[in-house]
């Protein structure tokens, strides 16, 4: 691990360690991974295509140090949260597992009808569900008291234009409870997360609850593009395939904005030459590669592209 990843992975540990000393009812746990460490995980994990949410290595360590915060091990991580716009977002069951494992809170829900009144799950459709409830008990003095009950209602879904989305249409009651959930939670619990408290959908993402009743986001267009494009460089062959690289990278750079002097700068440290007419075809095919992996960076919100930059050149080096 070279000195950049030492002090990386040391300042990471320092600031989980104290927000550890800081957390009265120890939610933070200091990191048990150095940085490269977490990098050859979020490797494996991206790798073996089990987590469809994942658009890059980035945004798999992101989920990874959130989750090793909390003490989670990988595979808790990645199910736990997903990254939206960058942040990382908790899943409404893994909101509700915190919440009930901070030992000074506890949870009651219940659905209701038009009128207010308790709903049987079990005997009623979820068609006649109208909202639901979600009652915090808050422990004070050993005793626990109940906090103002809060409710999310068909109303409040149709106000948000929500209503509408298929996700709500096929599972009403899981995104009503979700919604009442994550309001209660920033009203009553608020100090167990540290900052906002949202579910995937509540930042636009598109969700879906898979065969195993997790929450998990439908792949947009844009999520998890191959290494490799139509377009992308062909193997060496003459002058011609050579050019026919360099208009593969100068329209990919074109089409994805990356500006000229960042791709320049990625062909002068990986290559030593400035101008993308300079590089050979192998060398054309590993820039076109690297250009996809910083759009995707860049896209995420993982780093700026100096940053970006300097660690991609510094792995390259530690990976020979």
């Amino acid at each position: 691990m070279n000195q950049i990843e030492e002090k990386t992975a040391l300042a990471i540990r320092e600031t989980t360690t104290a927000l550890a000393e800081h957390t009265p009812i120890g939610e933070h746990k200091p990191l048990k991974y150095s940085l490269a460490e977490l990098r050859q995980i979020g490797e494996i994990m991206y790798a073996s295509g089990m987590f469809k949410d994942l658009r890059s290595i980035p945004m798999a360590m992101v989920k990874l140090l959130a989750g090793a915060e909390l003490g989670y091990g990988p595979f808790q991580s990645l199910r736990a949260f997903h990254v939206i716009e960058g942040k990382p977002v908790e899943t409404s069951g893994e909101i509700t597992a915190r919440i009930k494992r901070s030992g000074r809170y506890r949870l009651e829900s219940y659905f209701i009808d038009a009128k207010g009144e308790h709903l049987d799950p079990i005997r009623t459709k979820a068609s006649e569900t109208h909202g639901c409830v979600v009652v915090v008990h808050e422990k004070q003095d050993g005793k626990w008291f109940a906090l103002e009950p809060v409710v999310f209602t068909k109303d409040d879904a149709t106000t948000a234009g929500l209503l509408g989305k298929d996700v709500w249409k096929k599972y009403l009651r899981n995104m009503l409870f979700a919604r009442a959930l994550t309001n209660a939670a920033r009203f009553h619990c608020a100090d167990i997360f540290g900052g906002p408290i949202y579910t995937p959908d509540e930042l636009g993402a598109e969700v879906t609850i898979d065969g195993e009743g997790y929450e998990s986001l439908i792949p947009t267009a844009q999520a998890r593009e191959p290494q490799t494009l139509d377009h992308e460089p062909a193997a060496a062959n003459g002058d011609d395939e050579q050019r026919k690289g360099v208009q593969s990278c100068v329209i990919y750079a074109s089409q994805k904005k990356i500006p000229d002097e960042q791709r320049h700068e990625i062909a002068m440290a990986f290559f030593g030459k400035e101008s993308t007419k300079d590089l050979d075809t192998k060398q054309l095919r590993t820039l076109y590669r690297l250009l996809t992996e910083w759009r995707t960076a860049r896209d995420d919100g993982d780093a700026d592209f100096a940053t970006w930059l300097q660690f991609t050149v510094d792995t390259a080096a530690t990976n020979g």
